[in-house]
C-alpha cells in the first residue's frame, strides 16, 4: 500500500459521517499534497501560492486543540447523537496527533474560510483533511 492510500484509508472512516458545523456544514475531505515540497515551510506566502489565493488573502495559522474545542463540548443536556459526535471528533484528533507531526490548522479567508489541518505523515509528506467554514 503506497503512503498515499495509506493516510486516506486510515482518515476516511474516521471523517465519513463527521461535518464542520458552522453557518454551514461542511465535510472533511482526506487530500495529500504529492507535488508541496517539505522543503517548503507552512508559511503564508509559500501556502497562499501553493493553493492559487491572493496574496492579500487572509491567512491564519491556530492549534489543532484550538480547533477542535468547539467540537468537543458535551453538555449534561446533550442527547445521545450528538455526544457520539463529540466523541468521534476526539477519536479524529487523537488519530492524526497519533500518525502526524508539526500539526498545523490553516484558515484562509474572510466569512467563507478554506480550513486545512495539515501535518507530515511518516513518509514525510504533507497530508491532511481540508474543510469550510462561514462565519458573518
Amino acid at each position: 500500500m503506497n503512503s498515499k492510500n495509506n493516510f486516506i484509508d486510515i482518515i476516511t472512516p474516521l471523517v465519513a459521517d463527521l461535518y464542520v458545523m458552522s453557518e454551514t456544514d461542511a465535510a472533511l475531505t482526506p487530500f495529500v499534497w504529492e507535488d508541496f515540497s517539505v522543503e517548503k515551510k507552512i508559511e503564508k506566502d509559500t501556502i497562499l501560492e501553493y493553493l492559487q489565493k491572493e496574496k492579500d488573502t487572509t491567512f491564519e495559522s491556530i492549534s489543532l486543540e484550538r480547533f477542535f474545542k468547539p467540537f468537543l463540548k458535551i453538555r449534561k443536556d446533550d442527547d445521545e447523537d450528538t455526544i457520539a459526535t463529540a466523541q468521534q471528533f476526539k477519536t479524529l484528533e487523537e488519530k492524526l496527533i497519533e500518525i502526524l507531526k508539526e500539526i498545523e490548522v490553516l484558515r484562509i479567508g474572510t466569512v467563507e474560510i478554506d480550513v486545512y489541518i495539515v501535518g507530515k505523515n511518516e513518509q514525510n509528506q504533507y497530508v491532511g483533511l481540508q474543510t469550510f467554514v462561514v462565519e458573518t
